[in-house]
Order: C-alpha cells, then structure tokens, then sequence
C-alpha cells in the first residue's frame, strides 16, 4: 500500500501537472526537492531553494576571488 502521506518519497506524485513541468524543466532543481521531500509546499520550497542557490553562488563566488587572490600571491613570491 503506497502511503502519498509520506513526502520524502512520493513529493513528486502529490505535485500538479504545472509543478511537474517546472521541476523536470529547470536546469538543477535540487535546492527546490530537498524541500519538497521534506513536505513543504512548492511556492515555500521554491523561495527557499532560490534562496539557498543564491547563497551558494555568492559562497561559490567568494572562494573564487580568494583562490584568485592566492594564486596572483603566490606568483609575487
């Protein structure tokens, strides 16, 4: 007996046919599913997948800039 109470596995079933496409369309949804396994609803796991992505590009950009700035270092020494 399939139990669609259970959201970490059966989120993508409980999703309407607009959701569905948004998620199999979008180029890395992850940060959105982890929410949705957890049982949240699309529109707040959507904002907090957003959110987390942001944070993760601005975390991504900073080591970026720092591994820049340690290898122009490195090349003065």
């Amino acid at each position: 007996m399939t139990d669609l109470n259970e959201p970490e596995r059966y989120w993508f079933l409980n999703l309407n046919k607009t959701d569905k496409k948004y998620i199999t369309d979008h180029p890395d949804p992850s940060h959105m599913i982890y929410y949705l396994q957890r049982g949240l609803k699309f529109d707040h796991a959507i904002r907090l997948g957003y959110m987390d992505s942001v944070k993760e590009d601005i975390e991504v950009e900073k080591n970026l800039n720092k591994a820049k700035s340690n290898i122009k270092n490195n090349l003065l020494l």
